[in-house]
Formats: C-alpha cells, sequence, structure tokens
C-alpha cells in the first residue's frame, strides 16, 4: 500500500474513533442506559407522632415494587439506588427494601443518603478501610458501617461508604458519600473522602465518570442557596468542584436531594437531580449517557390516586407554602419547581469539542 494511501487510511481510522467519542476525555465508546431510584422511604409502620407517614407507608413499597418490574421489563443495564431508601432507620424496612431490590434482573448501584438517621448513627466506624470485609461488631442500628456490609457488592467493596465501579462501554460510577453530619443537614465530604476522589478521577482518566452524589455539587434551584433548603447541597461544595475542574474525564454529577427535576451545565459537566419515588412526581429517572450527548427522562410511577395524595402531600407542606403561597398560580408555580422538565438533553460535543 502506498504511504499517502496507509496514512489516509489511518486518518479515517482515528477521525471514525474521535467521532465515536472514545479518544475524548468525558465520552463513552457506545450509549450506556440506567435507572435511577432517589428517595424511595420505605418506612415499616405508621407512628402515632406523624399521621402524616399513613399514606407513604401504606403504597411506598408498592411503588418501589412497581419500578423494579419495569425496569425489569426494559433494557435498562444497571440501577443507581441514589440516597434516602429508608424514611426511618427500621430493620423491617431494610428488610423489604432488600427484597424488592433483590427483584432486579440486572445489577444495582446503593448512594448512601441520610436514610432517616442521626448523626451518630450515619458515623462510618473509626479507622474503617477499603480491605476490611468484615461485618460490623454490632448491628443494632442501622448506621452507615452496617447498611454498607448490607449492599456489600451493591457497590461498596468494604466499610468505607462511598465507592467505584467500571461499567462496560468505557463509564465509570462514583459513587459519593455526602451525609456524615446525619438528617435535614447540609452534605459534607471530609478531606479523606476528596483526596481519594481526586486519585479516583486521575485512575480513571481514559474513562468517562459519572459521579453519583446524595447533595448537590452546585446550586440547581435559586431557593437552595437560602435557609429553607441548605441541606440540598454539599457545603464545601467549593473544594470538591475545584477537584472536577482537574480532570477532563468528568461527564455528569447526579444527585437526588432537591427531589425534582433540574439541571444545569457547569464547566464541561452536567449537574442535575432526579425526583422523588415517594415525593410527588413519584417518578424515576432513565439516563443514556451517549458518545456525543446525555439523555435523561422521568418515568412517573405513582397510581392517580397517590399522585394526587402526593401532591397535595408537598402543596400543604408548612415551607414549601411559605415559600411559594397557596393560590392556584403558586400551585403552578411548585408543579413546575418539582416536576420541571420531563425530559430534558445536554450536547456533549459543544461541551467537549
Amino acid at each position: 500500500m502506498p504511504l499517502r494511501t496507509a496514512f489516509c487510511a489511518m486518518c479515517l481510522v482515528v477521525a471514525g474513533a474521535l467521532a465515536a467519542g472514545g479518544c475524548v476525555p468525558g465520552r463513552t465508546h457506545r450509549t450506556v442506559t440506567f435507572a435511577v431510584i432517589g428517595n424511595a422511604l420505605l418506612a415499616d409502620s405508621v407512628r402515632d407522632d406523624r399521621p402524616a407517614d399513613a399514606a407513604l407507608d401504606a403504597t411506598a413499597l408498592a411503588r418501589l415494587r412497581r419500578t423494579v418490574d419495569e425496569i425489569n421489563g426494559s433494557k435498562i443495564e444497571f440501577t443507581v439506588v441514589l440516597g434516602n431508601l429508608l424514611a426511618r432507620g427500621e430493620p423491617r424496612s431494610l428488610d423489604a427494601a432488600r427484597a424488592a431490590l433483590g427483584e432486579l434482573k440486572k445489577p444495582y448501584f446503593v448512594v448512601l443518603g441520610p436514610e432517616g438517621l442521626d448523626a451518630a448513627a450515619a458515623t462510618a466506624v473509626e479507622g474503617a478501610t477499603a480491605e476490611s470485609g468484615d461485618a460490623p461488631a454490632s448491628a443494632a442500628s442501622l448506621g452507615t458501617s452496617l447498611l454498607t456490609w448490607i449492599f456489600r457488592d451493591h457497590g461498596f467493596n468494604g466499610p468505607l461508604p462511598y465507592w467505584v465501579a467500571e461499567r462496560d462501554g468505557g463509564l465509570v460510577l462514583i459513587g459519593l458519600y455526602t451525609s456524615s453530619q446525619g438528617s435535614a443537614r447540609s452534605g459534607h465530604l471530609d478531606a479523606a473522602q476528596l483526596a481519594w476522589l481526586d486519585r479516583t478521577l486521575a485512575r480513571y482518566r481514559d474513562k468517562a465518570a459519572v459521579i453519583l452524589s446524595y447533595h448537590a455539587l452546585v446550586s440547581l434551584h435559586p431557593l437552595d442557596t437560602g435557609a429553607p433548603w441548605q441541606d440540598r447541597l454539599v457545603d464545601n461544595r467549593a473544594e470538591a468542584m475545584e477537584i472536577l475542574g482537574r480532570h477532563e474525564n468528568v461527564t455528569a454529577v447526579i444527585s437526588a436531594s432537591h427531589r425534582f427535576a433540574a439541571g444545569k451545565v457547569v464547566g464541561r459537566t452536567v449537574h442535575f437531580s432526579v425526583p422523588g419515588l415517594s415525593t410527588w412526581p413519584l417518578a424515576y429517572d432513565v439516563v443514556s449517557v451517549r458518545p456525543n450527548r446525555i439523555e435523561r427522562q422521568y418515568i412517573p410511577v405513582g397510581t392517580r390516586e397517590e399522585s394526587v395524595k402526593a401532591f397535595d402531600r408537598l402543596a400543604g407542606d408548612a415551607t414549601v407554602r411559605a415559600l411559594f403561597g397557596r393560590s392556584e398560580r403558586d400551585e403552578d408555580h411548585i408543579i413546575q419547581t418539582f416536576g420541571g422538565n420531563k425530559s430534558a438533553e445536554w450536547n456533549l460535543s459543544a461541551l467537549r469539542p
């Protein structure tokens, strides 16, 4: 073959690889489609001091099971359970959650949220190492160390509550743990986890990285920077974003704490939030990471009666009433904020030319 012909053939191969996204940091080699379930909020029983939980307790498990059935009947490759699987730290609700998720026919990964725990129960075992696979010494409370052991091989490979998992197609998932301060508190990433994140992104520099974090790393709504919604964000997010800015392979950051569908681009990274499975609009997300774009769509799974009750509960919440009011126009604003856009798409070619 003449040298010029050989050179042109090589150029075509390189151009094809670039078009497929294989040589561009933050691009997958093929489309990878997965489900994200946020805030399932399973609870064991109705408590006299929290009567508002009655509707949630009666239907949350059935809704999770319907979601599992839908996922099993789809072409979804794996599922991410993104925080607040449990409404409260109750062993029987944990057993029910494990049984329901165990029906998934394809892999699932768990990212911990506050899980209804206080700050003490949410603290990982002091001195834990990623190499240790032993069960925690005490299973009396549903603390972080117990949950990481129970969901071992679903992301976790030891007692540390954060993890990394490679997937086919040139994708790597990075599950962070941001809830060390407990329920109803801002998220936080300690120094050890930030250093681990930096090392992990460098290690997988040739793969498109999707970061999974219960709390958001950027503001997704004007209200979340004030007192009412300050628990939606990581409090030291500037440190985390500095690390992300050093790595070209960070494609997306997906969070669940907002409990609504919203997204924005910061730098070359797409940040978006998934809706709640047990808060209106009672939905889970289907995400497709393609070589040249990211697509997401939420899939409602609530019955009409459940959806009406869930919206009434949301609109009647004291904090929501204080922020939005009670008129029909205010309800439209609530629908737009929490429902957002049912689907969205981001062009990676424009972000990563």
